[in-house]
C-alpha cells in the first residue's frame, strides 16, 4: 500500500508534475512541427509539378 506524500515531498512531487508536463507539451509541439513541415513541403512538390518549377 502506497503512503501519502508528507510536506517536505511536496515541493519535489509538484516539481516533478511540471517537468514531465513541459516535457510533454514540448515532444508534441515536435510532432506536430514535423508534420506541418512534411505537408507543406507535398503541397509545395504538388505546385511545382503544376507550374513546370524545380523547388
Amino acid at each position: 500500500m502506497s503512503t501519502p506524500i508528507i510536506n517536505e515531498q511536496r515541493p519535489e512531487q509538484e516539481a516533478m508534475k511540471r517537468k514531465a508536463q513541459l516535457e510533454q507539451e514540448n515532444a508534441a509541439k515536435c510532432s506536430l512541427g514535423k508534420v506541418q513541415s512534411f505537408t507543406e513541403r507535398e503541397k509545395e512538390m504538388e505546385m511545382s509539378k503544376y507550374c513546370g518549377c524545380a523547388v
